[in-house]
């Protein structure tokens, strides 16, 4: 991560697969970027996890990323809670569940 001030940023190269056993959680007025280019980077919650838990105003920019295999209450691979701005460009979801709303994501 590149942090720049109250900001922070990951570049997950092309190709990558990235596993998950816990989320990583971003509270607070900031944001968080987390991009790859290309064919884009795969994260995978080895279905026992989300990745991102995204709360108290904290924004996500999320660009080429495959989330797959992500589970959770509400959000299989993003739960958003009283987040700031949720951008995506070329993200997809594949095999992501959840017990209560939202396979993929859940914005609340």
């Amino acid at each position: 991560a590149v942090d720049q001030g109250r900001n922070a940023s990951v570049f997950i190269p092309p190709g990558a697969r990235l596993a998950f056993s816990s989320n990583v959680a971003c509270s607070g007025d900031m944001l968080l970027s987390v991009r790859s280019s290309g064919e884009g980077a795969t994260l995978d919650g080895k279905k026992s996890s989300n990745m991102f838990d995204i709360s108290g105003g904290c924004s996500l920019y999320l660009e080429a990323l495959h989330f797959v295999d992500g589970i959770g209450d509400r959000g299989g691979a993003v739960l958003a809670k009283g987040a700031g701005d949720i951008a995506m460009k070329d993200v997809s979801f594949t095999g992501c569940e959840a017990s209560e709303s939202g396979g993929g994501m859940f914005v609340e």
